[in-house]
This record gives structure tokens, C-alpha cells and sequence, in this order.
């Protein structure tokens, strides 16, 4: 299962997250054991983000 994420940002640091967001992320998923990868990319403005997750287990589905 793969899913992606584009959004906005500013360059000049103006109004920026603070990344707790992704760090909570992937402490749930090791929590969880779910194997998975990550993959983030600042560019032009552009925050994009990939999340590759595989060999779920049956009840991470429901």
C-alpha cells in the first residue's frame, strides 16, 4: 500500500510545522511493527512525501 502526499511550504521558513507530525508517524508504526518506508522532499516549494507500507497484517485493516 503506498500512499502519497503533496503539499506547499513556505522557503523562508515562515509559518513552518514542526515536524511532530511525522515523528509521531513513524513511532506508531514501529510500535506497530508494520514494515514501511518513508521518503520526504523539499523542493521548489513543494513538500512531497511517499509512505510505502507492506506485509500488513490482516487486522491492521479493519
Amino acid at each position: 500500500m503506498t500512499f502519497y502526499i503533496t503539499n506547499n511550504y513556505n522557503e523562508d521558513g515562515s509559518a513552518s510545522g514542526t515536524g511532530t507530525g511525522i515523528e509521531n508517524l513513524k513511532r506508531r508504526l514501529e510500535v506497530s511493527m508494520i514494515r514501511y518506508t518513508l521518503t520526504l522532499q523539499k523542493e521548489n516549494g513543494i513538500f512531497n512525501s511517499e509512505l510505502k507500507l507492506w506485509n500488513l497484517p490482516l487486522n491492521a485493516l479493519s
